[in-house]
């Protein structure tokens, strides 16, 4: 094939699109499958792109058509035009949120691809989000202001919003440049008639129809306005061509139906209504009665001329029911057309939810990580915010070769999950430490995301999904109602004891550990977890120390404070378990004045906190465990001015000095950013999208004046970007993220 290339496949592609939207079918197929022949001495990628067109275009096998450019994106995942047609099959198939995450990808790749930005505003017009449709036509035509395409588009969704006489003139642009352009000659049509011109209208419709005689829309549209100017023969001539390409389209049908019966051709009026009823029911039932209402004829009487053998079409008296269905169809007529664009909003929020149950994963299979999906502790997510703030909580996720483990859903656990670009499907089991609602709120959301998932599931060909629970005590009972409720959700219940062994999954064993934590439903029954991970021969562990003090607890009058003849905590862990540790996630809970300024005469116990480890707590475990790396976790929301610089001081001036080793404990805060390979133990760094050894963490504020959310660097990149690259860094890792590219996701 010398001096073929893939930009002559993609040429091919746009041609073989233009000859079957003008319906020169025949054209198109001798043309797809030549290029067929030529992708497969080309490009093995775009042999599989256009297999699928042809299993599109020539079987109408749309889910084997986004099969096959699912295999061509496999072979070149970077390619914005595949990205992009991907995008607009995703699109004509109705799943335009799905469409959008690719558009957005091909746009990452390319931001002046002029027709993804334009693919990307049909998408948000057909989803009645139409000012930002507008925003993306515009984005295009600045790149291409010959772009007929887009005009024409920023001409529908103009229409779409009344603005009728505007639009007309972005249709008059489009045919300026292409007058041979069908769809903007019955678009501008469509607005005229809206406009009720009809006369111009049709004069438009006309002229599409003799470039593309097969166009459904413009001979339905020239029978709407003909029927409109009362030229009813006419009208019914184009509905019959209409239906002779799109047979079983009911709006066609009812539109013959209302001529029919102005006619007075009760015969036909009852044939045709009976075909949309058959259709959509209840839709044309109450269309008929409104008109008939609004035309001061009796409803019933008239439906009982065109149905003398069925007036009673729902089993019992029509006359029962006259005057709700009068008043449904009242309704119906004022408000539809407003409530179209709520509807339009929730579906579109429908998609979301549904794409978040799907069981097909984003997430590599092969991969080990930890998503940190917590930011802060406690109450404060539970509390409503002041005006500009948001409170976020969380937990944490684990997912080891294709199994996922939840630790501690509290607040937001779900909507963090979502946002780290996890579904229902990706959890396999979940560890719940203590009762406290910051650790376990989200649980109940997630069974019932569940019972959501196992309810579709047969009629989807699915199997049902369960999960393995892990759950102290105190948890048990607060939660014991629901768990009989949903039984069906759990393979496995385990109640979590001190000293207890547990495989959780292949390769991964849980080994539960004392925590001192009143978590009001029991003082003495919360714990913390170990992992450890079988890695190719090797053993890899990750503490969670989950909330606790450093002591155990004791009651003062109605004040808890620390025991100080008990054990300190990292005592109370076996010790064998406790060597090299690669990852110690550690509570901090908040800090206080008295760890720093009380008098150490009177009593060490004055300086502690007693639920929680605070400064002293934290830095005694980490000196005393010496992780290879620590995330302190679990910031009071009041520490948000100030937990980048503290977790730094506690370093430098605390850890680094009072350990005498080669290789000191790194510390760092946790945030939803902190991503970290189990394997390798190394963490995600913002700017390079690389693994680096935790060794050279280092972090920062996204933003250092609002200081809300904490990234991770290569500390030798961290002082190269720190001016006026850092924002960009951080965005771009944001967006990564968002679209799921690289990082921890499948090609």
């Amino acid at each position: 094939m010398a001096g073929k290339s893939i930009e002559h496949l993609q040429g091919l592609s746009i041609k073989i699109d233009e000859l079957y939207e003008v319906g020169k079918k025949e054209e198109g197929q001798k043309l797809l499958s030549q290029a067929t022949k030529n992708a497969m001495e080309i490009d093995e990628a775009y042999h599989f792109f256009f297999l699928g067109e042809m299993a599109g275009y020539l079987e109408d096998n749309q889910e084997e058509r986004l099969s096959l450019y699912k295999k061509a994106l496999s072979l070149r995942s970077k390619d914005p035009f595949l990205l992009r047609q991907k995008g607009v099959s995703l699109s004509k198939l109705g799943r335009r949120e799905e469409a959008i995450t690719y558009l957005d990808k091909a746009l990452a790749i390319n931001p002046v691809d002029y027709k993804s930005l334009s693919q990307k505003g049909v998408s948000l017009s057909k989803l009645e989000r139409l000012e930002e449709a507008i925003t993306y036509f515009d984005k295009a035509l600045a790149i291409n202001p010959v772009d007929y395409n887009s005009l024409r588009q920023k001409g529908v969704s103009l229409s779409k919003l009344g603005r009728r006489e505007e639009a007309i003139t972005y249709f008059d642009k489009a045919l300026a440049i292409n007058p041979v352009d069908y769809n903007s000659l019955r678009q501008k049509g469509v607005s005229l008639s809206k406009l009720e011109r009809w006369e111009e209208a049709i004069s438009y419709f006309e002229k599409a129809l003799a470039i593309n005689p097969v166009d459904y829309d413009s001979l339905r549209q020239k029978g709407v306005s003909l029927s409109k100017l009362e030229r009813w023969e006419e009208a019914i001539s184009y509905f019959e061509k209409a239906l002779a390409i799109k047979p079983n389209d009911h709006y066609t049908m009812r539109d013959w139906a209302i001529i029919a019966y102005k006619m007075k051709n009760p015969i036909t009026a009852q044939d045709k209504i009976r075909e949309a009823v058959k259709l959509s029911r209840q839709e044309h039932e109450d269309n008929f009665r409104l008109i008939m209402r609004l035309t001061g004829k009796n409803p019933d009487k008239e439906w009982k001329a065109l149905f003398p053998d069925d007036i009673d079409l729902h089993g019992e008296k029509v006359d029962k029911l006259t005057d709700i269905r009068g008043f449904v169809g009242t309704i119906r007529n004022r408000l539809a057309k407003n409530c179209d664009k709520f509807l339009a909003l929730k579906e579109a929020a429908e998609t979301k939810e549904k794409m978040f149950l799907l069981p097909e994963s984003h997430l590599a299979k092969n991969i080990s990580i930890l998503l940190t999906l917590r930011k802060w502790n406690s109450y404060t997510p539970a509390i409503p915010p002041e005006e500009g703030e948001r409170c976020l909580g969380g937990g944490y996720f684990i997912y080891h070769n294709g199994k996922g483990i939840v630790i501690d859903p509290g607040y937001n656990f779900i909507e963090n999950f979502h946002d780290a670009g996890c579904r229902i499907h990706d959890i396999d089991a979940i560890l719940i430490s203590h009762a406290h609602n910051d650790h376990t709120i989200d649980f109940e959301s997630i069974c019932t995301l569940l019972y959501q998932y196992n309810r579709d599931a047969p009629k989807n060909g699915r199997p049902i999904k369960k999960f393995d629970l892990y759950l102290n005590n105190s948890a048990f009972k607060k939660f014991s109602g629901l768990l009989n409720l949903m039984d069906s959700n759990f393979e496995i219940v385990r109640t979590l004891n001190v000293e207890n062994e547990y495989q959780i999954t292949e390769g991964v064993h849980l080994s539960v550990l004392p925590a001192f934590h009143d978590d009001v439903v029991s003082r003495n029954q919360s714990v913390g977890f170990l992992l450890t991970f079988s890695l190719d021969e090797k053993l890899k562990k990750i503490l969670f120390t989950c909330d606790t003090g450093l002591f155990p607890l004791c009651k003062d009058g109605d004040e808890l404070k620390p025991d100080m003849n008990g054990e300190e905590l990292w005592k109370m862990y076996p010790i064998s378990t406790m060597e090299n540790l690669d990852l110690m996630v550690i509570h901090i809970g908040s800090i206080k004045r008295e760890e720093l300024h009380v008098d150490l005469n009177l009593g060490i116990e004055k300086c502690l906190y007693a639920n929680h480890l605070g400064i002293i707590g934290v830095a005694r475990m980490i000196t005393k465990l010496k992780p290879s790396l620590a995330i302190i976790s679990e910031f009071g929301e009041e520490m948000r001015q100030f937990r980048r610089d503290i977790v730094k001081q506690i370093e430098k001036k605390v850890v680094n000095k009072a350990i005498k080793v080669k290789r000191f404990p790194r510390l760092a805060p946790g945030d939803l950013a902190f991503i970290y390979d189990i394997a390798q133990g190394k963490f995600l760094c913002c700017s390079s999208n690389k693994w680096i050894d935790v060794s050279k963490i280092d972090f920062d504020y996204d933003d250092d004046e609002k200081k809300e959310d904490i990234c991770y660097f290569d500390k030798d990149i961290l002082k190269s970007i720190r001016g006026s690259a850092y924002a960009g860094k951080i965005k771009g890792f944001k967006k990564r993220r968002q679209n799921k590219e690289g990082m921890y996701f499948q090609l």
